[in-house]
């Protein structure tokens, strides 16, 4: 949830940052009409506030307020691995994006 929201360290917030770098940069790089980027980015930036609120009402829900049954919930050993496999790389790739970065650039240039 914290990388859809593009919190750091995540991979979602080094999306979303090179995300609105690259539209203000191309807004920017026009001499007329530029300010269709900046508006875009604007909504984007906005998009971000909202879903900051829409994920932070899911969180609330899932740590903080009491549910009706008290029964636990089984998790396996399966479902740790799997979100331990998935969570290093998400914060691996926010702390140390270059390396990603790097490929990208070498696959559209």
């Amino acid at each position: 949830m914290f990388s859809l929201i593009g919190l750091p360290p995540t991979a979602g917030f080094a999306g979303k940052f090179y995300l609105f770098y690259a539209v203000l940069a191309q807004g920017a790089a026009m001499p007329q009409g530029g300010w269709f980027f900046f508006v875009l980015a604007l909504i984007g930036v906005l998009n971000s506030f909202v879903s900051l609120f829409y994920y932070a009402r899911v969180l609330r829900a899932m740590y903080l307020e009491r549910s009706t049954d008290d029964r636990p919930v089984p998790a396996g050993a399966l479902a740790a691995g799997v979100l331990a496999l998935l969570a290093v790389p998400t914060l691996l790739f926010g702390v140390w994006f270059g390396p990603v970065v790097d490929v990208a650039a070498r696959v559209l240039g």
